[in-house]
């Protein structure tokens, strides 16, 4: 059964925990427009939020459309960031926070805001540490879609008291 589209107050990791997803910026309304990449929704948008955090992200800006605006000089979605919803909530690290761009008339793909060097790929990192208190800290790369439109790439995480099942 396809989801209703509505603009819920729930968190994404609450609606659609651990779906693969592709998130962009709505041309219209100025949110974040979310795309299901899985399940019965595949496709089509879940969710419009004002902000979005997902882990284990890439960049992707399709040639074509980025060629239809440089020639029309109109923007169209072409330019996606793709990751999955995290399954618990979590919260960016600020150290080290990197704000990411995309002008589709100056660059051809994603780019670090303060250098301009393109992203490609995917970032593969992932931490866990103990934090001398009990807790287990686990961290992984994530990007980060602010309601004033800024995307920050960084690691986002949680804290547990459990040791992490993948060093049990």
């Amino acid at each position: 059964m396809k989801t209703k589209l509505t603009m819920s107050t729930e968190p994404l990791h609450v609606t659609h925990p651990g779906l693969r997803v592709q998130v962009h910026r709505n041309l219209h309304d100025g949110c974040w427009s979310v795309v299901a990449l899985e399940g019965p929704d595949r496709g089509l948008v879940i969710a419009h939020k004002a902000d979005v955090l997902l882990e284990g992200c890439t960049y992707a800006a399709q040639p074509a459309g980025n060629a239809r605006v440089r020639a029309t000089g109109r923007k169209n979605v072409h330019a996606f960031i793709r990751g999955t919803v995290p399954t618990v909530p979590m919260g960016m690290y600020y150290r080290p926070l990197r704000e990411v761009t995309y002008d589709p008339r100056k660059h051809r793909g994603f780019v670090m805001k303060s250098h301009e060097n393109v992203l490609e790929g995917a970032p593969t990192n992932l931490e866990v540490e103990e934090d001398g208190q009990g807790w287990w800290v686990v961290k992984s790369s994530a990007v980060r879609f602010c309601a004033n439109g800024r995307v920050f790439d960084g690691f986002a995480g949680t804290k547990q008291r459990e040791t992490p099942d993948m060093f049990a």
